[in-house]
């Protein structure tokens, strides 16, 4: 019996003893449940191995893998919100406020009568965009900001763009239509009285961004430099015709019409009335006005009419008294008529009829254009005016001069004797004194014109 008893002395105490044969082996059936015992172990040391810690990159991939339908369908549903929304009213409001901010200043251009209804217009400007875009023609129309009801006056088409930046932009020159003559006289008045002129413009246009599209409305009033009441008008030349040409016109003359600014301006065939005083003394036509920014010398031929200044030639002194002391006569112009191939045109000639353009020319200035006038002939001042006219001016002169030495403190007698003897002493003085008052500089330039006057008489 001691042969058939195992020894459990190797075993541990919470271990099965594996079920033994007659023959003393381990059956396969106890073999199998050894096996399986450390398989199961293992496995639970497996799982006893904590999970590794996955990134949030890795969390939402396998969450978008887990749930693609839903974001799809998610993304397509708020595209279609927003998308409208932001070529409907996102762009254009960009489009817009670039647009609106433009300050499109005036670089030059001109602006040319043609007829009563036509000018011909060119135009220089800039815009300034963040991002290169493409503007579709622009139709421009201008107006009076100031006019309660929007009138304009003309319209200008502005061709296609593309803009980048700081970019100029050209248009060239194209005739326009003049649709509302008072306006148009409106801004001309501006033009002509004004330092700067505000213009005002109006127009719409779609811009291109590549593939997108906007619209935008221009709705602008830019300030353009203009003429300034012509400040610095001058006549700078002036030529008696002896006899009058072919037209009948005795005077010649150049004038200084200064043109301060930007936009060249045709004018036409200007005619201007001459003025001394408030009294008409002549009248000249311009051809052909062509004012340029800057000065322009143009020239003139029209009559002066002797009779008259004969006739008024009191009232014309009494005019010319503040003028004459500083050695000078006041003359002034006065726009009569403008014309363009013998038609009126109203916009201009109606501004310059109430303007008066005053100069003052320095007498010696006027004695030596007069006295060129003739230097090339036989014909002396004293040709072109009758004897009997002549005496009378002589008188009249040396009566208002006269009238003027007998006043109290001049020290001088009717006496033209007197009045010559005074006259030495006052230039012996000037040769001692640099600075006179201004009764000498008047005596000066009286007694001057007084002997041209007498020297005539004589020939």
């Amino acid at each position: 019996m001691s042969t058939f008893v195992a020894d459990r002395s190797h075993f541990e105490h919470d271990s099965m003893p594996p079920p033994v044969t007659a023959a003393g082996r381990t059956s396969p059936t106890a073999a199998d449940h050894t096996a399986d015992t450390a398989s199961s172990i293992d496995h639970v040391a497996e799982k006893a191995v904590p999970a590794e810690k996955l990134s949030k990159r890795q969390k939402v991939k396998r969450h978008c893998a887990r749930f693609w339908l839903w974001w799809l369908i998610g993304t397509i549903v708020l595209l279609a919100i927003l998308l409208p929304i932001l070529f409907k009213v996102v762009l254009p409001a960009i489009v817009q406020d670039i647009v609106s901010k433009q300050e499109m200043p005036v670089k030059g251009g001109s602006l040319i009568a043609l007829s009563p209804t036509e000018l011909r217009m060119t135009l220089k400007t800039v815009l300034d965009t963040p991002l290169g875009a493409d503007l579709d023609p622009i139709n421009l129309y201008l107006y009076n900001k100031d006019t309660p009801q929007y009138t304009p006056f003309t319209n200008l088409t502005i061709p296609g763009q593309h803009v980048k930046g700081y970019t100029e932009v050209n248009v060239a020159e194209q005739t326009v239509t003049v649709s509302n003559g008072d306006e148009m006289i409106k801004f001309f008045n501006k033009v002509f009285d004004q330092e700067e002129v505000e213009l005002s413009v109006r127009g719409d246009t779609t811009v291109r961004l590549g593939a997108l599209s906007a619209p935008a409305h221009i709705d602008k009033t830019v300030k353009v430099k203009a003429l300034n009441k012509l400040q610095g008008f001058a006549v700078t030349n002036l030529q008696l015709l002896v006899p009058a040409n072919g037209e009948g016109q005795n005077v010649r003359t150049t004038v200084n019409l200064p043109n301060h600014g930007d936009l060249t301006l045709g004018l036409g065939d200007l005619g201007l009335n001459l003025l001394s005083g408030k009294i008409v003394i002549g009248h000249v036509t311009c051809k052909n006005v062509m004012l340029a920014p800057g000065d322009n010398a143009i020239q003139c031929n029209g009559n002066l009419y002797f009779q008259v200044l004969f006739d008024s030639l009191a009232e014309i002194m009494a005019s010319q008294s503040s003028a004459l002391m500083t050695g000078n006569l006041e003359l002034g112009a006065q726009g009569n008529s403008t014309t363009i191939n013998g038609e009126h045109i109203p916009y201009v000639e109606e501004v310059l009829k109430t303007k008066l353009l005053v100069t003052r020319v320095p007498i010696g200035q006027l004695v030596a254009d007069v006295i060129t006038s003739f230097t090339g002939g036989d014909i002396n001042i004293a040709d072109i005016v009758p004897e009997s006219l002549n005496s009378t001016l002589i008188e009249s002169m040396v009566n208002h001069w006269s009238a003027y030495d007998d006043m109290p403190g001049s020290g001088n007698t009717n006496s033209t004797t007197n009045a010559m003897a005074a006259r030495k002493r006052d230039a012996a003085q000037k040769k001692k004194v640099v600075t006179r008052d201004n009764d000498m500089v008047k005596r000066n330039m009286m007694w001057t014109m007084l002997k041209m006057g007498m020297a005539m008489s004589k020939r």
